[in-house]
């Protein structure tokens, strides 16, 4: 047998006639006559299906199971009141900080913006650049809300959960009409050229050596080291360079046919892009759990995942 719905008015009712302990200063408070008071506290009864108040001479007191309820209703009521201030800018936290791996800026981060600015316009997100070494740490000390990107090294991890959402080729990439633009080359085929890598440390670096190493190249003899993407997309037009890269980083120029990926022998490297939090989602924020939703939504429309 199923149980009529509890109304968001008697529940109102019900906290108001707790923190007051009379049902008189509660009608007041609420701008009702008391027996609406006392008729909405005994639909609430009927609903639960125990007693929530004692009258004394002194007033109304919660009773056990009274009590019981008010520690669920209290702060529930309190997230639903702060949820719907989001919409009117009422509230008091009206920032979220994110941030944001490379390519996730320029591919998946734009769109789920948008989403996220449509259901909060006074809302403000403060989008970070992800910073090699720091990203964790910064997670941890609460400076960001949401660390979107590519996932870190276990050790470097500990308390953090990862939400995959999407997973990302690790790519070569070259000019239209490069010699390595067409057909299949080896890795020691790119020695040959000056190759753009990440810097030590970062996590596509490592994945880069641990590739290299299984097939045998210990390294690039002719190379230039940078996280700054911008940097490639103005080097390889003009230049024989070879860049590697996350694949959303160039994917615009990939998709006008600008730049091409190296294939090297059929072979792939992949990586799990995702949004890392402290201790998973139970104790995320309203507006951090809304840009999770958004990223998803976002990802799903691009077809990533």
């Amino acid at each position: 047998m199923s149980r009529r719905p509890i109304k968001m008015r008697q529940l109102e009712f019900f906290l108001q006639v707790a923190d007051c302990k009379s049902v008189t200063k509660a009608a007041e408070a609420l701008h009702t006559a008391q027996p609406n008071v006392s008729r909405t506290i005994r639909e609430l009864e009927q609903l639960v299906g125990n007693r929530l108040f004692e009258r004394s001479s002194e007033g109304v007191n919660l009773t056990p199971a009274g009590q019981a309820l008010l520690t669920y209703v209290r702060p529930g009521m309190t997230q639903i009141e702060q949820a719907l201030n989001l919409f009117d800018g009422t509230t008091r936290t009206r920032t979220l900080t994110v941030m944001v791996a490379p390519s996730i800026t320029r591919s998946i981060l734009p769109g789920a913006t948008l989403r996220f600015k449509k259901m909060f316009p006074f809302v403000t997100p403060r989008v970070l650049a992800s910073d090699a070494g720091d990203m964790t740490e910064r997670l941890r000390n609460g400076e960001v809300d949401l660390l979107v990107g590519r996932q870190d090294h276990p050790n470097n991890t500990y308390g953090v959960s990862f939400h995959h959402l999407y997973t990302e080729p690790l790519i070569f990439v070259v000019r239209q009409g490069h010699v390595l633009a067409k057909g299949s080359h080896t890795l020691d085929a790119l020695s040959d050229f000056t190759v753009i890598i990440p810097p030590s440390g970062v996590v596509i670096r490592d994945e880069l050596d641990h590739f290299m190493m299984a097939h045998g190249v210990g390294h690039f003899p002719n190379t230039i080291e940078t996280m700054s993407f911008e940097f490639i997309r103005g080097m390889l037009p003009i230049s024989d360079t070879v860049a590697f890269c996350p694949q959303g980083v160039v994917r615009a120029e990939l998709g006008r046919g600008d730049f091409v990926a190296v294939d090297i022998g059929g072979m792939s490297m992949m990586g799990s892009l995702g949004i890392a939090t402290i201790g998973g989602t139970a104790h995320l924020s309203t507006l951090a759990k809304a840009m999770m939703a958004c990223f998803e939504d976002e990802v799903r429309a691009q077809g990533l995942n």
